[in-house]
């Protein structure tokens, strides 16, 4: 399914012009802010601007690949000059241009109250352009392996970054060891989660390596639609060996 069909069915009522993706470390948000850049400029989309304003990891994350991501036509935003690779880098003033500016922008935030900072410091500005704010979760994390700690995980990132999550998204795996029921399983905690905060599970991630293998890929789990995730920021051991996990 190309991922202009799979935006179409998400479970929201329409996307807003901002959508801020979060999610704890090892959730793969900064992979799902990638494909779901890729997905609006197939829909049409007009221009993409991905800002990276996770504050907390400055490891694999968007600014790891942004000369690339500029190559491929999209805008992006990181912090400027050295400060692009410190623990704590400063949010750059292009993020509230952006956020003034035509087409849709994508924000990669921190998975943690710390990360939900860089948050409250464009709380005003997202709220009057709209937003979504999407949590992705891996439920075989030990911070998120409950649907009572993604539960407080999802309050705690809305409290102190001012802005309400709006919906999550499962990418529960165990990197190659990944097995279908472990994606089915995954799928099934964070449904219990979405459940007790009343928001809706919109997608169930997949690698999209593992998703092409098998011939009788479903196309739902438990209902949710399945999204085969590409991968674009890869470990140490694995760049120059391909997209193979």
């Amino acid at each position: 399914m190309a991922l202009v069909d799979l935006l179409s069915r998400m479970a929201l009522v329409s996307w807003h012009k901002t959508v801020a993706v979060s999610g704890a470390l090892g959730s793969g948000k900064s992979e799902w802010v990638l494909n779901l850049a890729q997905g609006f400029r197939q829909r049409g989309d007009r221009p993409v601007t991905i800002a990276d304003i996770d504050i907390t990891n400055p490891y694999f994350c968007v600014r790891e690949i942004a000369d690339t991501l500029v190559q491929d036509g999209f805008r992006v935003v990181t912090a400027l000059g050295e400060a692009r690779w410190g623990d704590s880098p400063a949010l750059s003033a292009e993020v509230k241009r952006s956020l003034a500016g035509d087409g849709r922008v994508l924000l990669d935030v921190g998975g943690d109250p710390r990360g939900a900072m860089a948050l409250t410091q464009l709380a005003p500005e997202i709220r009057e352009t709209g937003y979504d704010l999407i949590l992705v979760v891996n439920a075989y994390r030990p911070q998120t392996r409950t649907p009572e700690g993604i539960t407080a995980l999802c309050q705690a990132i809305s409290a102190v970054g001012e802005l309400a999550v709006s919906a999550l998204v499962s990418n529960s795996h165990l990197m190659k060891e990944t097995t279908w029921d472990h994606v089915i399983r995954g799928a099934e905690v964070v449904a219990k989660a979405a459940e007790l905060l009343g928001l809706p599970l919109i997608f169930a991630g997949v690698d999209a390596v593992m998703a092409g293998k098998a011939s009788d890929r479903p196309e739902t789990v438990g209902g949710v639609p399945l999204w085969p995730l590409e991968r674009h920021i890869l470990l140490p051991w694995e760049r120059g060996g391909g997209k193979d996990g």
